[in-house]
């Protein structure tokens, strides 16, 4: 995902959230499928941030707008940017 030809805007060190555009590294990007049934074959995955890829959940029906709004509803209930069961 991070490589330049990935086609998700990588540089080969760093990659965009897709939905908040957060810059992530090898260590910090996750693997957000797009089919949340589907595999995670490179045609249904996208980067994501790990506050972004809980707040999408298993709902693939939501705008980028609507899983921004989650994680700032999070952020504003909890002070923490993602629920307190899913730190690792």
């Amino acid at each position: 995902m991070l490589s330049e030809v990935s086609g998700f805007g990588g540089d080969g060190v760093n990659v965009p959230c897709v939905f908040c555009g957060l810059a992530l590294s090898y260590e910090t990007v996750e693997a957000d499928r797009k089919d949340c049934g589907g595999s995670y074959a490179r045609t249904n995955v996208q980067p994501a941030c790990r506050p972004c890829n809980l707040a999408r959940s298993d709902d693939a029906s939501l705008t980028t707008c609507e899983v921004l709004d989650r994680v700032a509803r999070t952020y504003a209930r909890t002070g923490r940017l993602t629920p307190a069961l899913a730190v690792a």
